[in-house]
């Protein structure tokens, strides 16, 4: 089955991650009219359907239910609010994906989904599903690491993507006024939760915090620069001369994909110099 999906991944050039996503989405909508038929055929509304899949308000109604918590961000119940969350899920998560990984990606999909519906669910005690708040959440994630990112609106006006994402975060504070229908407040907690992502991925990777004994940031910068001697520089440069001369030996006996990630990483350095 693995193999399989695979394939079809790299058939439409999709991500596993985002392929995975979107069937979900895909196969929780048939869900819903399936068991939407159900209730047709017995003379009732399709939406009856909905207790199933969406958080319920008010929040007690988790408890009898609990699976809405995940289904929620999965389920639509409206063709057009699939197609749009689709689109941009597509978009958005191919993005994602090559700046974080498949991992953070589905992460950050489920649980910014939950953070914003849940916070709408609280906040203004209406039922709410979709996929929109885990689309946010991705979406601001991937503007904040590269917000000079060029793209193309309407196909006509070309923009950095973090003045697309201020525009779109603005409407959804202005709409927080406005009864369209629509979770604001969702989408709103959704951008928040891909800002909390990217800053918490910066203070992982730069250390956190500075604490005492331990070596920090902080401790790093009160220390006092040493300077090389002559010799000593001489030295290194020769060290490293011979080293990067081992390394295009070997390049040239076994090719660029022989070397290891240490002898590639030093070569860039090398040339950079």
């Amino acid at each position: 089955m693995n193999g399989r999906f695979d394939r079809l991944s790299s058939q439409l050039s999709l991500k596993k991650g985002v392929l995975f996503l979107l069937s979900a989405n895909v196969a929780f909508f048939v869900l819903y009219w399936l068991i939407g038929f159900f209730y047709i055929n017995q003379g009732s509304s399709p939406s009856k359907a909905a207790i199933f899949f969406q958080l319920n308000a008010p929040f007690s109604e988790i408890i009898r239910f609990p699976w809405t918590l995940i289904t929620n961000i999965l389920s639509h119940f409206e063709f057009l609010h699939l197609a749009f969350n689709l689109l941009f899920l597509f978009a958005v998560g191919s993005l994602f994906d090559s700046y974080f990984g498949t991992k953070s990606l589905l992460f950050t999909y489920f649980f910014a989904g939950i953070f914003g519906n849940v916070l709408h669910l609280l906040l203004m005690n209406q039922d709410v599903y979709g996929a929109s708040a885990s689309v946010m959440g991705l979406f601001v994630a991937a503007c904040l690491h590269q917000p000079k990112l060029p793209i193309m609106l309407f196909g006509v006006f070309n923009i950095p993507i973090y003045v697309l994402a201020i525009g779109v975060i603005s409407l959804d504070f202005i709409g927080l006024g406005i009864n369209d229908q629509k979770a604001h407040l969702a989408h709103i907690g959704g951008a928040f939760y891909g800002v909390l992502f990217v800053f918490g991925k910066r203070m992982v990777q730069s250390g956190g915090f500075p604490s005492i004994g331990r070596n920090s940031n902080f401790r790093k910068k009160t220390n006092k620069v040493r300077y090389k001697s002559d010799e000593e520089f001489n030295e290194e440069k020769c060290n490293n001369q011979k080293k990067v001369d081992q390394i295009l030996d070997k390049i040239s006996k076994s090719g660029y994909g022989s070397l290891s990630k240490a002898e590639k990483d030093f070569l860039f350095k090398q040339g950079k110099s």
